[in-house]
């Protein structure tokens, strides 16, 4: 989530959800009703409208609670990749939810209001798949962000070739910190010195990847996963005061650099 100042607006990248593995008949119990950790979080700070809804791609683990989202909230506009809205994740996840939200499908360097990241990825359309990942770049406070959904190292390639100038001094790392992404060369052309891993502890997958952390540290990037660190968030103000907020330790005996 990102909020600027004076809440001029509020973004919200990607929803989380619940990833499905198929289970016999007997392991299967009644439905649970689940309202997700990003609902309770906005409300606890008293946001009842989102400006702009990113949706990076159609995985489950990426737009699954967007229903919950969109049918408890006022959302203005769901910004997704071009292509994604014929896919069947969000013809079924996304779109009957929709109510009044604006759906806008984008390629690289289309601009949206009310946006305070430019999009550098994708190039083409595509079906909403990891490498059609939606990734966005901007200016918060002090550093650089950029946030790159599931997107691979092919199209972390892509970026830096077609934007070279390209700096993002704090990289939420692609694909749960997967091998799949973090590519060296892409990390070590945009000056990334903070990576944010977004995984769960003793995830199905095994993310972050030891080849990925690996990288990490050849290049002196610093680490900050939410396994160890529970709920990042960044503060900033418009003075360039910013610090940094962890669930599972206290930020000013340890600081972020």
């Amino acid at each position: 989530m990102i909020r600027t100042p004076f809440n001029r607006s509020v973004t919200v990248i990607d929803t989380g959800g619940k990833v499905g593995f198929l289970k016999p008949d007997w392991a299967q119990g009644p439905p649970k009703r689940h309202l997700p950790p990003v609902l309770n979080y906005l409300h606890s700070l008293g946001i009842a409208r989102i400006n702009t809804l990113c949706l990076s791609h159609q995985d489950a683990d990426h737009v699954g609670d967007s229903g919950v989202l969109l049918s408890k909230m006022t959302v203005e506009q769901v910004v997704i990749p071009k292509g994604m809205e014929n896919s069947r994740g969000f013809q079924s996840k996304v779109q009957p939810f929709l109510g009044r939200a604006k759906v806008t499908p984008v390629l690289a360097g289309q601009k949206i209001k009310n946006l305070p990241l430019e999009i550098v990825h994708p190039f083409v359309a595509g079906k909403g798949e990891n490498h059609d990942s939606l990734t966005l770049w901007g200016k918060l406070g002090s550093d650089t962000f950029i946030f790159s959904g599931d997107l691979d190292q092919a199209g972390e390639k892509d970026i830096i070739a077609t934007y070279p100038n390209l700096q993002a001094t704090i990289a939420k790392l692609g694909h749960h910190g997967s091998k799949t992404a973090s590519a060296e060369e892409y990390l070590k052309q945009i000056h990334v010195k903070i990576g944010v891993i977004s995984a769960g502890k003793n995830n199905h997958y095994g993310h972050p990847n030891p080849e990925t952390l690996t990288t990490l540290k050849k290049l002196d990037i610093q680490s900050l996963s939410t396994i160890e660190e529970g709920m990042i968030s960044y503060r900033f103000t418009n003075r360039g005061f910013t610090n940094w907020r962890f669930v599972r330790r206290n930020y000013e005996k340890d600081p972020i650099h």
